[in-house]
């Protein structure tokens, strides 16, 4: 029988189908705290986008280490995962941050705020699977090649 897939393509594939769902739930969360303080509160566009950026990277941190890369250790060695976490997470957020401002003036959407999170929440979530597979859970990747 041919195989259509080697076993590290498929993992990929399936490493790549979670991070995305939970990245669907992570931009809803985000959205949706940074259109419930903008909207309902008034809380300027950034702050509200970086409330929701943190609420959403709480849950990609549980979410993704049980799910998409399997990283069941103990607290001291998660410690050490958490900090590069939350490292790619700050080069993310400022990633974004960048792209939802970059992309209101491209596009002329200031006045729009929920299109300028699209922008940011777009690069968040390249920026994220990268820093991920290749520098936070490298050790539980299993086929480093893409």
């Amino acid at each position: 029988m041919l195989k259509i897939f080697n076993k590290g393509l498929l993992e990929e594939i399936k490493r790549i189908a979670s991070f995305s769902v939970i990245g669907v739930l992570n931009s809803l969360i985000t959205w949706a705290v940074d259109e419930v303080l903008n909207s309902l509160f008034s809380v300027g566009g950034n702050v509200s986008y970086s409330i929701g950026y943190f609420a959403g990277m709480v849950n990609s941190y549980i979410f993704n280490s049980i799910f998409t890369f399997n990283s069941k250790s103990d607290f001291k060695k998660s410690k050490g995962k958490m900090l590069k976490f939350l490292v790619i997470n700050i080069l993310s957020y400022l990633a974004s941050l960048g792209a939802k401002n970059l992309g209101a003036i491209i596009f002329s959407t200031e006045d729009i705020n929920w299109i300028n999170s699209l922008y940011g929440i777009a690069t968040a979530q390249v920026v994220n699977y990268l820093g991920y597979k290749l520098w936070v859970y490298r050790d539980k990747v299993k086929n480093k090649n893409f």
